[in-house]
């Protein structure tokens, strides 16, 4: 018992510590801020003198640096000159009449005195030097500032924590005092996180690093405030799991909504702990409504908040709890479905934020960043990636078909809206690809395990699929064809971008029903000759072929600068599609023997179409599929079973 409460003692002092040693840093620092902003008016105060009295002539107006713009490191430059050199400064000021007229200053010469040239000509060499030395300062400021601060912050959690067990331990207080006592510390420790938020307000002290305080306290306030709530239902019983789902649920946001005060960071403790919550007060049956409800609501007041205020963090952390609750339950035999809701949710609030950042982007006419690129990236691919994995555990039915057609046709929208996210097309046609080859078997579906990965790795996989795969192949294809090949016919949006973007649309417009050709035929006929898969083949290539001229044309006269190649892409994207239905629907319709012949001949007719068009990736295509003839004539050199048809 002595020990806990040396370990409390020293939680204390240590919280103590620290919180007084950043109150420390804080006070230090605005009295250096306000210093600076003193010796900034200084410096504005002796210009306009010096102007005044004639030193500098009336251009030197503009080059005066403005209080509160001019770099520290410069006025700290020119207020060491001015106490350097009052001598000189005031001897320029005084007019004295000129012994040689060649000294006298004309009207065209510089517009700032002598001592201020010599000290800009020797203001660089001073900054060379002691810069590392500053930054160095800096970051061991922040070191000692921040992370003290959240120390404390811990130290105060846990001694909270170990003063409840000392108490409980030695039977000072009831179930009901403890509690009441709890609660009455986390609303103290948020009283204080407010009042210490509100006087840094008034201070002017938001640069600094006074932020890190009121958060770490708010941070502990959200912790104390689970803890009793759990401790009031799974501990003492009293209350019951409905009020405590309640009760951890409304902090959860509550602490999720004070992010907008206290940043991101802060708002990771409310969106832990709202999906913690399911597990902490679940019960053996849970309601599968109220919960996907709960964590849709959840995830919505993180994306709502990234609108607010953009936070990558915040925002990926509720991506990843998202998801993670999606798949558990719709894995559940029970949930009814509701783990393909919270997916269409996942990617209708990904529509939402992307609208947003577009609309930010243009009213402030600025770059978009790149990490909040890659979070868009992963809000509609993470859907998509576990719609695949449930496709192929659980199986089709019409819910999570319905589910796969609307999170591919949302990654399709965002890739040809958002000219950013172009890369979603292929990766959508990758997703409807690999749904077609694992649909599911006639007797169930394929299940995720290791012979499956290994007949994957060899397209060795049965011929037995389930009814509806050849209606769902030619939706999906369509689905994402059609529109992007709109979008560069228009073009509109992506569709008009830079030459990634429509090459994104294009090869995705042209390889994706291909590859989904070729996956429904291993699922239908094991790849065998079919004379049905080779006339489709063949109006994929003529479709694609006419795709390729007209697009040709348009980027003709679209391009500043006809000779670029890559002004080409979206036309070399249909002539490579064109190019691959053309082999496929030779290997579909002619025996295997007759490949080689059938190779050699799309490759000729592939080289003269390059002779007339100089689109990018066509001499390529028929030299593969030379390669491919010569290759099968390595393999096997002797031809048999000719057949008196090919």
């Amino acid at each position: 018992m002595e020990f806990v409460a040396l370990v409390v003692t020293f939680a204390l002092v240590v919280a103590g510590v620290a919180i007084r040693r950043a109150n420390a840093s804080l006070r230090e620092n605005a009295r250096l801020k306000a210093d600076l902003h003193d010796l900034a008016r200084h410096v504005a105060r002796f210009m306009e003198q010096s102007r005044q009295n004639g030193d500098v002539a009336p251009s030197a107006e503009a080059a005066t640096p403005a209080s509160d713009a001019a770099p520290r490191d410069t006025l700290a430059a020119r207020a060491t000159m001015t106490t350097a050199e009052p001598e000189a400064l005031a001897t320029s000021a005084e007019p004295t009449p000129s012994l040689e007229p060649a000294q006298a200053v004309p009207e065209t010469t510089s517009a700032e005195p002598e001592p201020i040239r010599e000290a800009a000509r020797e203001e660089a060499p001073a900054q060379s030097g002691p810069a590392p030395r500053a930054a160095r300062a800096n970051a061991e400021r922040a070191f000692a500032t921040k992370w003290t601060v959240w120390i404390g912050g811990i130290a105060l959690a846990m001694g909270g924590l170990l003063i409840v067990r000392y108490s409980i331990e030695a039977g000072f207080f009831g179930p009901g005092v403890r509690l009441m006592m709890g609660a009455v510390f986390a609303f103290c420790v948020a009283a204080a996180s407010e009042f210490i938020r509100r006087r840094d307000l008034r201070n002017n002290m938001r640069e600094a690093y006074s932020d890190q305080i009121p958060a770490v306290l708010a941070g502990v306030s959200v912790l104390s405030a689970f803890g009793v709530a759990y401790a009031a239902h799974a501990v003492y019983g009293m209350i019951g799991a409905g009020a405590a789902f309640i009760i951890m649920g409304a902090i959860g946001l509550a602490a999720l909504a004070a992010s907008l005060l206290h940043g991101s960071k802060f708002g990771l403790f409310g969106l832990l702990g709202s999906y913690v919550t399911p597990f902490l007060v679940g019960g053996s049956t849970p309601d599968f409504m109220a919960l996907s409800i709960f964590i849709a609501v959840v995830t919505s007041a993180a994306f709502a908040l990234h609108i607010r205020r953009p936070s990558n963090l915040l925002t990926g952390g509720a991506i990843v709890g998202h998801t993670l609750w999606a798949g558990l339950i719709e894995l559940d035999p029970g949930a009814s479905s509701w783990g393909s809701f919270l997916l269409i949710v996942a990617i209708v609030l990904a529509l939402l934020i992307s609208e947003s950042a577009q609309r930010e982007q243009r009213a402030s006419e600025a770059a978009s960043d790149g990490a909040s690129t890659w979070t868009a990236h992963c809000a509609f691919a993470a859907p998509l990636v576990l719609a695949g994995v449930l496709w192929v555990e659980l199986g089709g039915g019409l819910w999570p078909q319905l589910t796969l057609v609307a999170i591919v046709a949302g990654n399709i929208m965002a890739s040809i809206r958002y000219p950013g996210l172009a890369a979603l097309a292929p990766l959508a046609g990758a997703g409807a690809t690999g749904m077609t080859l694992l649909w599911p078997a006639a007797d169930g579906p394929l299940r995720v395990s290791p012979r499956l990965v290994y007949e994957l790795i060899h397209l060795d996989l049965a011929p037995t699929s389930a009814a509806g795969l050849t209606l769902f192949a030619t939706f999906i294809g369509a689905l994402i064809s059609a529109p992007t090949l709109a979008a560069l016919m228009a073009p509109w949006r992506a569709g008009a971008g830079r030459p990634f973007e429509r090459g994104c649309l294009a090869f995705a417009s042209a390889l994706a029903p291909v590859c989904i050709m070729l996956a429904a035929s291993l699922r239908l006929n094991g790849f065998n000759r079919a004379m049905g898969f080779a006339l489709i083949a063949a109006c994929l290539a003529i479709g694609f072929a006419v795709a390729c001229e007209l697009l040709f044309r348009k980027e003709q006269t679209r391009t500043p600068n006809p000779a670029d190649p890559m002004a080409y892409v979206g036309s070399a994207g249909f002539a490579a599609g064109s190019a691959i239905a053309i082999g496929l629907g030779i290997a579909f319709a002619l025996r295997e023997t007759w490949l080689v012949v059938g190779f050699a001949i799309a490759s000729s007719g592939v080289a003269l179409v390059a002779r007339w068009r100089p689109i990018p990736l066509l001499r390529g295509m028929s030299a593969s599929l030379g390669t491919a003839a010569l290759a099968r004539i390595f393999w096997q050199p002797v031809l048999t079973d000719v057949g008196d048809l090919p």
